[in-house]
C-alpha cells in the first residue's frame, strides 16, 4: 500500500512539473534564459540550471568517466536561502527531448546567496555537489 502511495504522489509531481512547463510555454516566459552552474565530485559532473522567473532548478548529471547522462539516480537537495531557512527536495528525474535532467519547484526570487548541496546517488556512485547562487 505504501509503495503505490509513493507511486501515485510521484506521478503527480511529475504531471505537475509538466502542466506547469506547458502553462509556462502557453504564457510566453518560456524564452526566460537559465543560469547555468557547474560542479564535480566522485566521478560525477552536475550542470544546475536555475531558472527564476519559473521557479524551476533543472540538474544535469554526466559520467565524468564515460561522459555519458546519468539516468535513474537518486538525488536529492538541501537549499539554503539567503535569511538561512533550509528547505529539502528530492529532484525526480526527468526525459525531456534529447536530456535527462533531474527537476524541481523552488522558490529563488529573494536578494542573496543560495547555496545548493546536492547528493546524488547513481549506482555505486555516490557524490556531493554543493552550487551557490546569487540574486541581486
Amino acid at each position: 500500500m505504501k509503495v503505490t502511495a509513493m507511486k501515485a504522489i510521484k506521478a503527480v509531481m511529475i504531471f505537475s512539473v509538466l502542466f506547469v512547463l506547458v502553462l509556462s510555454g502557453l504564457a510566453g516566459i518560456n524564452s526566460a534564459k537559465a543560469d547555468e552552474l557547474t560542479a564535480s565530485a566522485a566521478g560525477v559532473r552536475g550542470t544546475l540550471k536555475i531558472n527564476a522567473p519559473k521557479k524551476m532548478i533543472d540538474l544535469y548529471l554526466t559520467d565524468t568517466g564515460t561522459s555519458k547522462p546519468i539516468t535513474g539516480a537518486k538525488v536529492m537537495a538541501s537549499i539554503t536561502g539567503p535569511q538561512g531557512r533550509k528547505d529539502s527536495k528530492e529532484l525526480m528525474g526527468m526525459k525531456m527531448g534529447d536530456s535527462y535532467s533531474y527537476m524541481a519547484m523552488t522558490e529563488v526570487s529573494a536578494k542573496g546567496r543560495y547555496a545548493f548541496d546536492i547528493k546524488v546517488e547513481a549506482g555505486e556512485k555516490k557524490a556531493d555537489l554543493h552550487f551557490s547562487y546569487d540574486v541581486k
